[in-house]
């Protein structure tokens, strides 16, 4: 008896998610797994497009009667504390949020790349992620997070610790 494992990929109706749908079939298949795929709405305009997709992404994972494990990293982490932080509510992510796994939140991007290097390991990087007129996330990423390292070099060290303490603290209280 083994752990079930299937791969989730959400469509976000753009091209770019075409190109990443066709690669996780392709990969799905070859390392012998299934592939759940689901679609979000098209885009309304009623919020921005990041909110938007993160609303419904959440929606899909949270429709899923298993555990979801997401790749969200620690730079992911960063940049969410200092995108709510600068907008006045301090936001955190967390380890779990109901269905919703994030095992490699304690690690960062380029410990992501060396592991992929060494075990030769194929992954795709969405072309937007470079445009910083695409969305605020990228003028953060790419503006803000490289300024507030070379000030504040601990960051990544801060948020990993405020996000351990909440968490303790959840643990605390579910224990009550």
């Amino acid at each position: 008896r083994g752990i079930c494992t299937t791969i989730l990929h959400v469509h976000h109706n753009t091209d770019w998610c075409d190109v990443e749908l066709a690669f996780a079939k392709k990969e799905a298949k070859r390392i012998g797994l299934g592939l759940v795929e689901k679609r979000i709405p098209r885009f309304d305009k009623s919020v921005s497009l990041e909110s938007f997709w993160s609303k419904h992404r959440n929606a899909v994972f949270q429709d899923m009667d298993k555990p979801v494990l997401t790749g969200h990293i620690l730079d992911d982490a960063i940049e969410w504390y200092l995108m709510s932080t600068c907008q006045g509510t301090v936001k955190l992510l967390n380890y779990q949020n109901r269905n919703v796994l994030r095992p490699l939140l304690g690690t960062r991007k380029s410990q992501i790349y060396k592991y992929a290097e060494y075990f030769d390991i194929k992954y795709l990087t969405d072309p937007t992620n470079e445009d910083q007129e695409f969305n605020l996330r990228n003028k953060v990423r790419h503006s803000l997070i490289p300024q507030t390292e070379a000030i504040f070099p601990g960051i990544a060290t801060t948020v990993l610790r405020l996000i351990k303490d909440k968490e303790s603290k959840l643990q605390t209280i579910n224990r009550v």
